[in-house]
């Protein structure tokens, strides 16, 4: 699996800067969904299980990003079968990395000259036997500068050389996974808890590549927020000391004004370090009585919604949902 992205224009311009898990904290969480997707569900608990450091990693270590490209391989057992099943997730930040691809027949939809380059590639390749199967995810751009409308994906089977299946997919996985998560919140069952499992993995994987990392490289270890020019979110007035304090933080863009309230300084503390670089950040006025949405963030609290209807429709990153 390949998930690459040139983020060095973002980087330089000082937008989503992930300095703590580098590489692993952009697209390692969806190659990891994917991969939950394909593997045997026996082969993926024993990934999830498995002691980070006992795979083959090539991490490329960054002064600034801590690891700006990683590689990690590992044999997984095989249900039922003999042998292992060889997993391969790559993923950089320096630019975009083109897997094996075949061009398309030069017909619809297929296209020349939809946009420039993609600085971005995403591909999820699986060996069996004598095929290789590609799912190619938007955006695509295979070999002679044919490209696919967007929210278009491409899977390809090659057989012994020769593409023997080639299909065009369209699916709005911002739309998707909107309706998804709606029909999971509002169904009459209690949404199931928090898949926190491949998260941990991540951070035990970022914790063996900080031990192996040059003695030359400083790192930056997670936790809240370094600099002292970063305002610090106040404790609501007239709470106790103790687990129950609530941390309170304003998000400030234009008049519009979104209030965070949560039990542990680290939710507004991210919050300052995220958007703060976008909008103004900063603890709310003692004195000022609080306007606009208020987001209540209780570590632990993860009670049902309500049930009631959806009727609001919005249009997010010029896709329709809702």
């Amino acid at each position: 699996m390949l998930f690459t992205k040139d983020r060095r224009p973002d980087s330089a311009s000082g937008r989503f800067i992930d300095r703590d898990y580098g590489v692993l904290g952009y697209e390692w969480l969806h190659m990891l969904a994917v991969t939950r997707g394909i593997l045997p569900a026996p082969a993926w608990e024993h990934y999830l299980a498995l002691d980070p450091a006992t795979t083959t990693t090539e991490p490329e270590y960054d002064p600034a990003l801590f690891v700006a490209a990683l590689t990690e391989r590992v044999d997984l057992p095989r249900p039922g079968a003999p042998g292992a099943l060889r997993l391969e997730l790559t993923s950089s930040l320096l630019g975009p990395g083109q897997a094996d691809d075949d061009a398309p027949a030069p017909r619809p939809p297929w296209r020349q000259g939809l946009r420039a380059a993609d600085d971005r590639y995403r591909h999820v390749t699986v060996h069996a036997g004598r095929t290789r199967f590609t799912l190619h995810l938007e955006p695509v751009t295979p070999p002679g500068g044919w490209q696919l409308e967007r929210n278009q994906h491409r899977l390809t089977a090659v057989r012994d050389g020769a593409v023997v299946h080639d299909e065009v997919l369209a699916d709005s996985p911002l739309e998707t996974s909107v309706r998804h998560a709606a029909a999971a919140l509002f169904a009459e069952a209690a949404p199931p808890a928090p898949d926190l499992e491949p998260l941990r993995r991540i951070a035990r994987l970022a914790d063996v590549l900080r031990e192996r990392a040059p003695d030359a490289l400083t790192l930056m270890r997670p936790g809240p927020a370094r600099s002292s020019t970063r305002p610090r979110p106040r404790r609501l007035p007239g709470r106790p000391e103790g687990p129950a304090v609530m941390n309170a933080l304003s998000l400030t863009a234009g008049q519009g004004v979104v209030t965070i309230h949560s039990n542990t300084p680290g939710v507004t503390d991210w919050a300052t370090r995220y958007f703060g670089r976008y909008w103004k950040a900063s603890p709310p006025e003692e004195s000022t009585a609080v306007t606009g949405p208020v987001v209540t963030v209780v570590d632990g609290d993860h009670r049902a919604p309500v049930v009631g209807s959806h009727t609001q429709h919005a249009v997010f990153a010029r896709e329709p949902v809702g």
